[in-house]
């Protein structure tokens, strides 16, 4: 095997790997491809690895060479034994360039470097410093926390399905992911889970509404059951019709005269006394536009028993 880099070739038996590596799953086929490309092209990349001879990255490649049964194999030490942060950092890095690697190990890594940052940094700072997005460290928090919470439900659906329920509530949640678990894996499309959320969402929706318009009758049935009745007498009503019609022959007495100043010009000697007509004008029609507002009010509400006497 020929090489470019400069590398130190290590006894194969002395490196270990890593047990706080993100990345647990390793698919047996593609190792056997590995392994052949190795032998017939020999390793590109070094592995690396810590003063210990712990891995760092490169895991999947140390695999291979086992199963090529080869002795030794070109390494990089990288002196990152007492520094959790950025050896985990590195390790994700690479996780997140590597597209065979399960989303939910990638979840996983994400929050436990995101915990060991501490407090003092942002989302925002973090997804810049990996290069992920904003909204990955958001479902990858959610993944974990689901998880953690509902661990055997989690390990029944992929990370995807997870993430495109997070917006229901728990138990709604769970339903969801339930019944997506019992489909049959060949009727599994992608936009079913996205087909099933939105209708979970619009039965939330619909109960929402039902429940408040039910809140409402309830509570207009028993502000009904609180009304006073308060009983008036004939004069009284006999007063209010009379003021009714009195007002009604001044308004009519008052728009004949209205139409007929129309046709006369009107002589003012200042602009101020324009200003102050027009106003009045303007506040005469507010009140009675609010006067016939009460009568239509009055005309639709007031309740009228006969009595007989």
């Amino acid at each position: 095997m020929s090489s470019d880099f400069n590398k130190m070739e290590i006894e194969i038996n002395k490196i270990k790997p890593d047990k706080e590596q993100p990345r647990k799953t390793f698919d047996e086929e593609s190792l056997k491809f590995l392994a052949e490309s190795i032998l017939s092209n020999g390793l590109i990349t070094p592995i690396d690895i810590d003063e210990d001879y712990s891995i760092i990255d490169g895991e999947r490649r140390w695999r291979a060479f086992k199963l090529a049964k080869l002795k030794t194999i070109p390494v990089r030490i990288v002196k990152l034994k007492k520094d959790k942060v950025q050896r985990l950092k590195r390790q994700l890095i690479s996780d997140l360039q590597n597209d065979d690697v399960p989303t939910g190990e990638r979840y996983e890594a994400i929050v436990r470097l995101y915990k060991l940052y501490g407090p003092d940094i942002t989302q925002e700072k973090f997804s810049k410093e990996l290069g992920i997005s904003y909204g990955m460290i958001n479902s990858a928090l959610d993944y974990c926390d689901f998880a953690e919470q509902e661990p055997e439900l989690a390990k029944s659906v992929s990370p995807h399905i997870i993430s495109e329920t997070k917006s229901l509530p728990k138990e709604e949640r769970e339903e969801i992911i339930k019944e997506f678990k019992n489909i049959p894996k060949e009727d599994k499309k992608k936009d079913l889970i996205r087909e099933l959320v939105r209708v979970k969402k619009k039965e939330i929706e619909d109960k929402k509404e039902l429940e408040e318009l039910k809140f409402k009758n309830e509570a207009l049935k028993k502000a009904r059951e609180k009304e006073i009745k308060i009983e008036t007498s004939q004069d009284v009503l006999k007063d209010i019709r009379e003021g009714i019609y009195k007002t009604h022959n001044e308004l009519s007495g008052l728009m004949s005269r209205i139409r007929r100043v129309r046709k006369t010009k009107f002589y003012l000697h200042t602009p101020k006394e324009k200003d102050n007509f027009l106003k009045f004008l303007g506040g005469a029609s507010e009140r009675a536009r609010k006067w016939a507002d009460e009568l239509d009010d009055l005309r639709e509400t007031i309740e009228i028993e006969i009595l007989r006497e």
